[in-house]
């Protein structure tokens, strides 16, 4: 099992004893969304909108807050690596097919949503590709979970996988400008 996946039954398990609405793979894909979105603020940004605001958490919540600001770190790490290490946070292949595609939708529309709170500038930034890319994603959300179990269903799952996560690299360089000498990952407490 991929540190990704485990990180997945994780986040999906903390997630759901704090009784939040995002599952993990909207989580993750509202936490790229707005890291790509060039907004300072994202981390805390994202927290609230998962757990909401720091003084309506409560305590039960903290573990799960532990767990998200993991998942942070490791997608702001993978992000700014600029080694195409990216991969979003989904179901392992030992989930059902239906399983992983209705994840699949869940991540884009967190990812759409996450990338839409950056502000209405966002696309005049981007190329005709990387906007290509969101039209895609928006496609995506409309999966249906009913796929039948094959060894084409799976290429093909397999392929948007592959091409969501150099989608999210595209335009992650394309507003942010890529990862520059000498940056590094701040952390957030």
């Amino acid at each position: 099992m991929s540190a990704m996946a485990t990180s997945y039954i994780v986040c999906s398990r903390a997630l759901a004893r704090a009784r939040t609405e995002l599952g993990a793979a909207e989580c993750h894909g509202l936490l790229c969304g707005m890291l790509c979105g060039v907004e300072e603020r994202a981390p805390q940004r994202w927290l609230e909108e998962v757990l909401g605001p720091p003084a309506r958490v409560q305590k039960g919540k903290d573990d799960c807050r532990d767990e998200l600001l993991r998942v942070l770190t490791e997608t702001v790490r993978t992000l700014w690596s600029g080694r195409c290490n990216f991969a979003p946070l989904l179901p392992d292949d030992n989930a059902g097919l239906g399983v992983r595609s209705k994840a699949l939708a869940a991540w884009c529309s967190g990812f759409l949503y996450g990338i839409g709170s950056a502000g209405d500038d966002v696309e005049a930034r981007l190329s005709k590709n990387a906007l290509e890319v969101l039209s895609d994603f928006s496609e995506v959300t409309r999966l249906r979970n009913d796929a039948k179990e094959s060894k084409s269903s799976e290429a093909d799952y397999s392929e948007i996988v592959e091409y969501m996560r150099a989608g999210v690299m595209l335009i992650f360089e394309e507003l942010q400008g890529g990862p520059q000498p000498g940056d590094t990952v701040h952390r957030l407490h």
